[in-house]
């Protein structure tokens, strides 16, 4: 018989009655998200997108965000050029590295956004001296990088650059030469032999193998600790100074490079966990760089548009999270102009320092014999181990946070106080007492931005320590950045851990990020609540810092992922579709 037919088989056969499939009416579980930024943009993605496959099961998916914008694009701006044409810059600048990013890549295909292979360049300078009311620090490139992973090599300073003058003599211009130029010249010579030979080390001791040996763990060290260690100490390298030549990558290179990308001080960053560094520098070895073609406003626009656009709430700052009094395992969501029941989950996709309050409300309206009062507690101890610090992101024209020769300027512009300073202290005050600068430990990260139709160049100085002329600011973005701490990164073992049916060095040597599941206290005891006719209301943390390793966008996109299919959705007894995949 022909499927959907109305007759029996056989030759006497008569018409038979065509019932419908009746299904159960679909059950709705309301699920708030607390912050649009990538975390809580992809955590509401793809929980409403679980609604394509769930048969008897929808869910209602509410953002709630305190700006009047969507969070990921609030800050960036539109430039005016000089052509007449408007520039789009992203504020912060996001880009990430092949490699390490395996989660946000596979969203951004799975959305069909346009990447752009960058492969950045970067310039190494110093600021010599202390500003005065009328004058400014002398800047000095000491190190070019020329990108594409080290295929176009170094470049050379301006500094060490020399031309002949027409109708001087050659014995002139011999003198010229010897005299001003070649024992410099040497000098960067000899440092940029022994740079690679430091990169080479760094790549060894960066290894899995290495680290899994008895002489190589660098479990809960500090980068300070680390480099002390790792100084080669032998007769060998002490006479020829790559003792010396270590202290200095360490101090120039490494602590340079990640005190920019993790937007921190250098004190911050002497403190940093190594392993975390080290992981980054083995699993982004060789990959490229890439941005969103299109700029993050279209990673907004198609994260967003599956989201009832009823359900979202902008300029709803949370002031109390409490039980629900109509239902029971429910929740009360109150806004300064709203307030909505009902919802069964709540994913805080905020800072840490945000969502603790938000939980101390909720603890506080709990009655003292509810078994979620401990749970809740214990979270908001854990959270309480995060720390932030401030950062300043000032979009300008003014060529004086850039390298003063043109020949020295990069794609990304590297600057640090000479002699290099890693606590503040009373003979070092800020270069400018500015609102628009931070103190001399930070690295100030200048990118130089143009579009494809201009020759202009617009800049975006991260953490300025010398404040840009007011009349050439085009924008200020004042933002918060976690940081990555030995206590913090103990702590994030309870929102996401290593999984322990995998081996996690194993996924390391095969350059893929350790795999992870999600730690005790994630669902304010939601999980092991599973199957009971009233279960708690379920409490998930998602965000750059909870997720292991340093603060970036891959632990949004990450944690956000693994709060949706192995929180929420298990903890209601379903199967998750990886929409990902």
């Amino acid at each position: 018989m022909e499927p959907g037919s109305s007759k029996t088989e056989g030759p006497h056969s008569l018409p038979q009655p065509v019932h419908d499939v009746v299904h159960p009416p679909r059950r709705h579980i309301k699920v708030a998200v607390v912050g649009s930024g990538l975390a809580g943009l992809t955590a509401a993605y793809i929980l409403s997108r679980q609604n394509e496959r769930q048969l008897d099961v929808e869910f209602d998916v509410h953002l709630f965000e305190k700006a009047s914008s969507l969070g990921m694009d609030a800050q960036s701006v539109s430039v005016p050029l000089e052509n007449g044409e408007k520039l789009r810059v992203d504020v912060p600048m996001r880009s990430f590295q092949g490699g390490y990013y395996r989660h946000l890549i596979a969203l951004y295909t799975h959305l069909d956004i346009q990447l752009k292979c960058v492969d950045f360049t970067y310039s190494f300078s110093h600021l010599r001296g202390l500003v005065t009311p009328t004058e400014l620090p002398v800047m000095g490139t000491y190190f070019i990088y020329n990108g594409q992973n080290g295929k176009r090599g170094l470049g050379l300073p301006s500094q060490y650059l020399w031309y002949y003058s027409a109708g001087q003599s050659i014995r002139a211009a011999i003198k010229d030469f010897t005299s001003t130029k070649l024992m410099p010249l040497l000098g960067f010579t000899w440092a940029t032999l022994m740079f690679f030979a430091c990169y080479v080390r760094l790549i060894i001791l960066s290894t899995p193998a290495w680290r899994l040996s008895l002489w190589g763990s660098p479990a809960g060290e500090t980068l300070a600790a680390w480099g002390k260690r790792t100084t080669p100490r032998d007769i060998i390298s002490t006479w020829v100074g790559f003792d010396v030549a270590w202290d200095e990558f360490v101090r120039q290179v490494v602590l340079i490079m990640f005190s920019a990308m993790c937007t921190s001080s250098a004190e911050d960053l002497w403190a940093h966990p190594v392993e975390a560094i080290l992981d980054y520098t083995w699993l982004t070895l060789f990959a490229n760089h890439f941005v969103v073609a299109n700029g993050v406003q279209d990673v907004v626009r198609r994260l967003s548009c599956r989201i009832n656009p009823a359900n979202v709430h902008l300029s709803s700052p949370i002031i109390q999270v409490l039980p629900d009094p109509t239902s029971s395992g429910k929740l009360r969501i109150v806004c300064p102009s709203t307030r909505i029941d009902g919802f069964s989950h709540i994913i805080l996709a905020t800072q840490a320092t945000q969502a603790v309050p938000i939980l101390s409300t909720y603890l506080e309206r709990l009655p003292h014999a509810e078994k979620q009062r401990l749970e809740i507690n214990r979270i908001i101890e854990c959270l309480r181990n995060f720390e932030y610090r401030k950062n300043i992101v000032v979009t300008h024209t003014d060529t004086r946070l850039v390298p003063p020769d043109e020949r020295d300027r990069r794609d990304l512009n590297l600057i640090r106080l000479q002699p290099l300073q890693d606590s503040p202290s009373p003979g070092v005050p800020f270069l400018s007492k500015s609102y628009l600068a931070v103190p001399p430990t930070f690295t100030m990260t200048t990118h130089s931005v143009k579009s494809d139709s201009s020759s202009q160049f617009i800049y975006q100085s991260t953490n300025p320590i010398i404040a840009p002329s007011s009349s050439k600011v085009l924008s200020v973005a004042y933002m918060d950045r976690p940081i990555l701490t030995v206590r913090s990164e103990s702590a994030v073992r309870d929102l996401s851990m290593d999984d322990p049916r995998r081996a996690a060095w194993w996924d390391l040597l095969r350059g893929r990020p350790k795999a992870k599941v999600l730690g005790a206290l994630q669902g304010g005891g939601r999980r092991r609540d599973v199957g009971w006719d009233r279960p708690l209301p379920g409490i998930w943390i998602c965000g750059s810092y909870a997720y292991e390793g340093i603060p970036l966008l891959e632990g949004c996109v990450a944690s956000a992922r693994m709060v949706i299919e192995q929180g929420v959705m298990r903890s209601e007894g379903l199967d998750a579709w990886d929409v990902l995949a």
